[in-house]
């Protein structure tokens, strides 16, 4: 390597596997230290030139299930013994194992197996995820026309303090080339343009405010109840702690409305897991390159702006405005298939999402039998539907508030499956529309508790 590649290190796996499967190479300026390797994985520390280090863990995963059962057992013993939920981890490879009957690519495929459950228990017992990825979905391909199947047996998984130390890292996954697989490219300081930085300021009008003199004495005076204690610092420090305590909650309340977190309460002190959740939204929302209908991506800031804004002109500048619809969203040059995301199965479209779709139509059949009407299936019929239902009657009412709940968590769940690998089942979100559209009807009491009463009735018969 020193005679080929001047300035580059290299280590292998061959001293556990004769074929030598895992080689890490890297500049001079990059400094490594293997901390494990098997046959099936190498474990380093990663020290980057003016970033404090990380943990890198490559992964190629046998083919065989026991001996993928033997990996996932050295992962969490290795997240013990280093105890790497304290420090950046970083995993990338080939697992050789999905986690959810959407990353295979025949619809055959359509359960979740023993063998999809392990790889998922495993991960999250070491609280590690996907990193944000663009690309394809799939990154293996058996490369048979003839009998054509793909699946994602590639991963980049990360940890919390991930996201902490590289708040805007993300992955691409390239196109296959000589490989089987697709090759991944990992950017741990991609910047991300902002609208402007948002240091502290303090404004001058601040001081115009009656009880600004008062409260700089106060906070200034409270530091002496340890110096000169008194009945009356006291109290003002029990008054300053009850105040603090205040803001905390509210500091709490607005990182957990941010993390979109719904299943904890406020006041448990839950502000850090919440502010992790919100780098996890932020890092996924994020929108980092584009790719144009012409196959070029394009990730500069300014000829991204100049790209959006193209495009919405285009959309809704013309007139009369072009039809939309809820195809593929080819105007954006985002990688997104063809394929309907629920189904896997069918060509993306409106009128097939809506509900055409095993997956929409199992929670569109299931709320408008509730409002006691035999459901349509095609939109068209949908909409002829709703119209013949006066929008005072209580059947109406109920199914235009279902068919509006149900069209939002329809699209909620393909985005979620596209863009963030979330997955729900339709009996899992048909639950949810239930207790919501309850919540919904039970709210209508304060301003017409006779026709709260009368549609909690007819939803609930």
């Amino acid at each position: 390597m020193s005679k080929v590649c001047r300035g580059w290190n290299f280590t292998s796996n061959h001293s556990e596997d004769a074929d030598g499967r895992i080689i890490l190479i890297w500049k001079d300026t990059v400094a490594v230290r293997v901390l494990q390797q098997s046959r099936q994985s190498v474990t380093c520390e990663v020290k980057l030139p003016g970033s404090p280090q990380f943990v890198f863990t490559a992964i190629y995963a046998e083919n065989e299930r026991a001996d993928r059962n033997d990996l996932w057992v050295e992962l969490l013993s290795l997240y013990q013994t280093y105890s790497l939920d304290t420090v950046p981890w970083i995993l990338g490879g080939d697992f050789n194992q999905i986690i959810h009957p959407a990353e295979h690519s025949l619809p055959e495929v359509s359960s979740l197996t023993s063998d999809m459950v392990e790889l998922r228990d495993c991960l999250t017992q070491m609280g590690i995820y996907d990193l944000r990825f663009q690309g394809s979905l799939f990154t293996w391909s058996n490369h048979r026309p003839e009998d054509p199947i793909t699946k994602k047996l590639d991963r980049l998984l990360i940890n919390n303090p991930v996201l902490t130390l590289f708040p805007n890292c993300s992955a691409f996954f390239h196109p296959t080339l000589t490989s089987d697989h697709c090759p991944c490219t990992l950017d741990l300081a991609t910047k991300i343009p902002a609208a402007g930085n948002r240091p502290f300021k303090f404004y001058n009008y601040l001081t115009k405010h009656p009880s600004f003199n008062q409260v700089v004495i106060d906070a200034w005076t409270q530091v002496q109840a340890l110096n000169a204690p008194s009945t009356h610092l006291f109290e003002m420090e029990k008054q300053a702690l009850q105040t603090w305590n205040f803001l905390r909650g509210i500091e709490e309340s607005y990182f957990r409305q941010r993390s979109r977190v719904n299943w904890l309460k406020e006041g448990d002190q839950n502000t850090t897991f919440f502010f992790r959740m919100v780098q996890t939204r932020m890092n996924f929302n994020f929108i980092r390159s584009f790719l144009l209908p012409s196959g070029v991506i394009i990730s500069d800031p300014i000829q991204m702006s100049v790209h959006a804004i193209t495009h919405f002109q285009q959309i809704l500048g013309p007139s009369p405005a072009p039809n939309l619809g809820l195809g593929p969203p080819k105007g954006w040059g985002l990688q997104t298939s063809l394929t309907c995301v629920p189904c896997n199965y069918f060509p993306e479209s409106r009128n097939h999402l809506f509900f055409d779709c095993h997956y929409a139509w199992s929670i569109w059949g299931t709320l408008a039998s509730r409002c006691g009407v035999q459901p349509e299936r095609s939109w068209d019929r949908v909409l002829g539907q709703l119209q013949a239902q006066s929008r005072y009657s209580l059947t109406g009412t109920l199914l235009r508030l279902c068919w509006q709940a149900c069209i939002y968590w329809t699209w909620t769940e393909r985005n979620g499956r596209l863009h963030r690998q979330t997955f729900r089942t339709p009996e899992s979100v048909s639950r949810t529309l239930v207790r919501q559209i309850t919540d919904r009807i039970s709210s209508l009491r304060d301003s017409n508790l006779a026709v709260a009463s009368s549609l909690l009735q007819q939803w609930l018969a």
